[in-house]
């Protein structure tokens, strides 16, 4: 985690350093190790220091060739860095080590906008070519490092790791982007998935690159998932061992620090097995032990995983860090994550790793591993079942249905009835479909299927119902609904959900000084799991079974085979109502002009009272806090008077 940014006049007005300073000044929680800056007549690029690699102890960004035709600015860590020095026949000294800015830079030079498609890692990468005059940017894959932007044709592009920095330009109007808002608050609309909450500022895609010139700006995909791609092996150990080589390497790429690594650690199978191959490896290299991160809830048992940690705690080399989630205030924090972010979350657990990672940070670390949505890139399988339905093969469903019963203790008969009505079907549903395999999967993030139903009255019932009604009529049913479990599998790697997850935890990093790393998000471990037959995803009733065997030596059977997850919604409910200070009623009774705009505020007050009564369901607490988090961000914004563009 660094910062990067910059501007181009592309008028040829020079740039002005304090503009520079001031941009450099609001991303200096991102770099507290060093701040540069390369400025030449109309364009500057900038740069805030974190040295969270061996290799970065002596890196200085800005980095321009001898020449200075080309200039790098980089938020970047490169994972195939070998592969990148022997590609290129670079010579070290001994006891020399190229940062990876300087391997961003070489590769430019050698391989021009091409070299992207060879970088490993996780980047948000800036290269003025200035015998091209022209600015190239790219993304990584997942988008784990942020690239925000503002353009305006013919007079200026800017950029930079953080929204709040870009907004201190003056050319930059604060207008509110309201087809953002009503995404935020679960209108389910399609489109741009580069808006943000700021109606002229944009995010680059992940996998995605941008070339600006004085005259356009381009994007393009530079590196995309293979849907078409089946890995075919021998048998389940084979798959089992080529997913625990994968997913190894991911692990070991990530651990490159002089400082002591941090991971998160519940009772999952995700974060759990991070921590175990981590703290394996950390002890073959010699290195400290590995810090786990653990929320734990004493007071909310149905909440609290303390026996399956104590599991993980017990067979390896691991300094345990606790957090009493359940008497900590969600929403002390909120502003300032909010700011971070550029924005309001509907992430309700997202004050965990807030918390969490700033544990991380004062005991030393300078990264933290994450499991988030190792869901996602592993996927539960139970896509299989429907697909297997849609396909008339009613024998093997009725077979896979079975053993998926006896393993989860669902009731296989009205499980079978309703996928044989999704088959009759054909062609599905989408939303039919997606509230199937949700049921399947069992998931307590999910809601019951009951409460589910009522997501949609919920939501619309505390918004404006003049903005409702204009963003209602615009939700469209998606015409080309997955139907195969790897279709499924791939929509859910290209959510929404994915890219807006990783951002918050990025950002909730950056401001606690910390790289959070993420080994599910590897591009490497991803393009196999997809490629996974969809029987080796759900076999024997197990879900994720491939994942499973492939961890048997690292987790404790306790997790290896554990079923479902348990949920943090008890846990979260008791911190929210024991913890209120009055804000939100004062919030809500006095009410500014921008809540009023998108919510009712008088409703979302009557939900709230409800809430902290104990008188709500799940559906209802979803909906609530996506309306109080994006209150409290509006609210915290000027007083709630901005811009809105007529």
């Amino acid at each position: 985690m660094s910062g990067i940014f910059g501007l181009w006049r592309l008028d040829g007005s020079p740039t002005n350093p304090a503009v520079d300073e001031e941009l450099s000044r609001r991303l200096a929680h991102r770099g507290p190790d060093g701040a540069g800056l390369w400025r030449s007549a109309s364009i500057s690029l900038g740069h805030r220091m974190l040295r969270s690699t061996p290799e970065s102890a002596r890196e200085v960004q800005p980095l321009a060739s001898a020449d200075e035709r080309v200039v790098v600015t980089a938020d970047v860590r490169l994972d195939n860095r070998e592969e990148l020095i022997a590609a290129l026949g670079l010579q070290r000294s001994p006891g020399d080590s190229l940062s990876d800015s300087e391997l961003v830079l070489a590769s430019y030079r050698s391989w021009g906008e091409r070299s992207v498609e060879r970088w490993v890692g996780d980047f948000a990468v800036a290269i003025w070519d200035a015998g091209e005059r022209r600015l190239f940017c790219a993304r990584d894959p997942f988008g784990v490092k942020p690239f925000y932007y503002h353009y305006a044709p013919g007079r200026l592009f800017a950029f930079a790791s953080e929204i709040e920095a870009l907004l201190a330009l003056p050319e930059i109007p604060r207008e509110l982007d309201d087809f953002e808002i009503a995404r935020h608050l679960h209108v389910p609309l399609g489109g741009d998935a580069s808006t943000t909450y700021y109606a002229h500022v944009r995010r680059l895609l992940p996998a995605h690159a941008l070339e600006v010139t004085e005259r356009a700006l381009e994007t393009r995909r530079h590196w995309s998932l293979d849907p078409s791609r089946e890995l075919v092996l021998h048998d389940e150990a084979e798959y089992a061992e080529a997913l625990r080589e994968s997913f190894v390497e991911a692990v070991r790429c990530r651990l490159r620090s002089d400082a002591p690594v941090a991971s998160m650690l519940s009772g999952g199978i995700d974060s759990a097995s991070i921590a175990c191959v981590a703290a394996d490896l950390l002890e073959r290299a010699g290195r400290p032990p590995l810090q786990a991160l653990s929320a734990v809830y004493p007071r909310v048992p149905e909440s609290d995983e303390r026996g399956y940690i104590d599991d993980v705690l017990s067979g390896h080399r691991i300094v345990p860090h606790f957090l009493e989630a359940d008497v900590v205030d969600p929403i002390a924090d909120i502003d300032r994550v909010n700011r971070l972010i550029g924005g309001a979350n509907w992430g309700g657990n997202l004050y965990l790793n807030w918390l969490l990672y700033g544990i991380a940070s004062d005991a030393g670390s300078r990264v933290v591993l994450d499991g988030f949505d190792g869901d996602t890139t592993v996927s539960h399988g139970t896509g299989l079942l429907s697909e297997l339905a849609m396909t008339g093969r009613w024998f093997e469903l009725a077979r896979t249905s079975v053993a998926f019963s006896r393993r989860t203790g669902r009731p296989v008969l009205s499980d079978l009835v309703s996928l044989v009505r999704l088959g009759i079907r054909h062609p599905a549903r989408d939303s039919a479909l997606t509230a199937l395999l949700r049921r399947l999967r069992g998931s307590p993030a999910e809601s019951p299927p009951q409460e589910r139903g009522r997501a949609s009255a919920n939501r619309h019932r505390l918004l404006n119902p003049e903005f409702a009604g204009r963003f209602e009529r615009r939700v469209v049913a998606d015409p080309n609904p997955p139907v195969t479990e790897r279709e499924f599998h791939l929509r859910k790697l290209n959510g929404l959900a994915l890219f807006e997850g990783i951002g918050w935890l990025e950002a909730c990093g950056a401001g606690r000084g910390v790289d959070v790393r993420l080994p599910f998000c590897d591009a490497r471990l991803v393009e196999l799991c997809l490629s996974f037959p969809p029987d080796q995803k759900l076999r024997r009733g197990w879900t994720r079974y491939a994942m499973r065997l492939a961890m048997g030596g690292y987790l404790p059977p306790s997790i290896q085979w554990r079923q479902g997850k348990t949920s943090l919604y008890a846990g979260w409910t008791r911190a929210w109502r024991t913890s209120q200070n009055g804000r939100i009623e004062a919030l809500l009774e006095r009410p500014t002009p921008s809540v009023t705009r998108y919510l009712d505020p008088a409703r979302v007050l009557e939900l709230h009272r409800r809430s902290l009564a104990g008188q709500t369901d799940y559906s209802e607490g979803a909906a609530l806090w996506r309306a109080l988090s994006l209150a409290l961000w509006l609210s915290s914004r000027d007083d709630g008077l901005v811009d809105h563009g007529g």
